[in-house]
């Protein structure tokens, strides 16, 4: 990776990384906190800070940047150090845009760095067995493959159950008059779970042994329905250690969800419209975007 020309992106990613906001901005070796690497007209640049920024722009894989790559990107912290500095003598750093850009930052890297520990943090072994039940103990245990025509009145569906009647093949048939997207195969649905369909289609399936079709059209809203189950099968839930890593995520998510709400509950909130339309809270969430 060479040296790239310094860009916005750049700086925001320094500003998000560093940025503690004040309506007086101060140097930031007043209040440094971290191991210094660079000086910048007495101004340090921390290895938490280059860190970061290696981390951002090696898309989560500093492992591969070369030392040639390392001495670049300090090289573009050190440019954007300078354009900072060169900013806050020409009393960019006090415009009201800047400030509030600066302080949304801080508060989504805030945000985020706890909402990272919380996910990191293990369930035990109780939460991760109610997870997998809530989502598999009641899980459908039959799935079904069928085909079916759809046509637009009751009528002609009595007319195509005549037709099977007499022998005619379902497929066939689907492929001259079905107006569902599954004619060109032959009105095939695949395998699907019955709480997949809509009723009463759902529950005509479930009615049918295998082979057989319907012998009274079946209305939905889509129109009328002639259905043939062609198979029916079990279903075994997956084992949980094939799903373990997935439940653990969903506990994670679940508990970031309850710890939101519950700061939300003891919080005391009150948005005001501004001129552009949006609350200072859609700004916050706005710049937490920023940083996914």
């Amino acid at each position: 990776m060479k040296r790239k020309a310094i860009t916005l992106a750049c700086a925001a990613a320094l500003a998000v990384a560093g940025c503690q906001h004040n309506s007086q901005p101060e140097p930031t070796s007043k209040a440094f906190v971290g191991t210094p690497i660079a000086y910048v007209n007495d101004e340090p640049i921390s290895q938490e800070m280059f860190d970061y920024h290696l981390e951002r722009r090696t898309g989560g894989q500093p492992q591969l940047a070369s030392e040639e790559d390392r001495q670049a990107l300090l090289q573009e912290l050190v440019d954007m150090a300078l354009l900072a500095q060169e900013a806050e003598r020409q009393g960019i750093a006090s415009r009201p845009d800047v400030i509030g850009q600066l302080h949304n930052l801080r508060l989504a890297v805030l945000a985020q760095a706890l909402v990272t520990g919380m996910l990191a943090e293990e369930p035990d072994e109780a939460a991760i067995q109610a997870e997998y039940d809530k989502h598999f103990k009641d899980q459908p245990r039959q799935e079904y493959h069928a085909r079916h025509i759809l046509v637009d009145s009751e009528e002609k569906a009595t007319e195509l159950i005549d037709q099977l009647d007499q022998g005619a093949y379902i497929a066939q048939l689907a492929e001259e008059n079905s107006t569902d997207s599954s004619s060109a195969n032959g009105g095939d649905l695949g395998w699907f779970q019955a709480e997949q369909m809509v009723q009463p289609f759902a529950e005509a399936v479930q009615q049918l042994s295998t082979g057989s079709y319907t012998k009274t059209p079946v209305q939905t809203q889509f129109g009328w329905h002639v259905i043939k189950l062609e198979d029916s099968r079990p279903v075994e839930p997956p084992p949980l250690e094939a799903v373990r890593q997935q439940l653990i995520a969903l506990l994670a998510q679940e508990r970031v969800e309850a710890r939101i709400e519950e700061l939300r509950q003891q919080a005391n909130i009150r948005t005001e419209p501004q001129k552009n339309g949006t609350s200072s809270l859609e700004e916050a969430h706005k710049a937490l975007d920023m940083l996914n």
